[in-house]
């Protein structure tokens, strides 16, 4: 199924158009290892249900290319607008997603992941993720977002030193 994927992800296609293209391609079928292909729907399903565990072992498979060099850093996604009908109907209240990744600057892999709907500072996510990879990483870059002082207190000393 990861194969499938990514076969969709490198073609540029939608779920259906990607099992369609493929039910006519036997010979890569084959390659895969596949006698018939899923339902569009299957793959769509069984993608959207795999666990953060699954995605840091598929990025922990990649732990002998990496250089132990890294760099961190999140964005946010904002959700599509949901009607109010629906939001209030299922008591939905997520606004944004917030996602950290932790990429080899050399290879450029991503070695992990987090990703979460609440508001933690990028101080705690990061040093989570640190944590998480520490046994692999010997040097980590990040910007100011990830600096565990607090911006009053160098701002005040700033104030203080004119």
């Amino acid at each position: 199924m990861l194969t499938l994927h990514a076969l969709r992800l490198e073609m540029g296609k939608s779920y259906r158009v990607t099992v369609d293209l493929l039910s006519e391609m036997p010979g890569i079928l084959e390659e895969i290892g596949l006698t018939r292909l899923p339902h569009y729907t299957v793959l769509r399903t069984w993608f959207a249900r795999i666990p953060t565990t699954t995605w840091r072992a598929f990025f922990g498979a990649s732990v002998e290319k990496r250089t132990g060099h890294a760099a961190i850093d999140s964005t946010g996604f904002d959700r599509d607008q949901p009607s109010r009908h629906y939001a209030n109907r299922t008591h939905y209240r997520v606004r944004a997603l917030k996602v950290t990744t932790l990429v080899d600057v050399e290879t450029l892999y991503i070695t992990d992941i987090h990703s979460t709907t609440s508001k933690k500072h990028d101080t705690k996510i990061g040093s989570q993720v640190a944590r998480r990879n520490a046994d692999d990483l010997r040097s980590l870059a990040a910007d100011r977002g990830y600096d565990a002082k607090p911006s009053a207190t160098n701002s005040a000393k700033t104030a203080s030193d004119r």
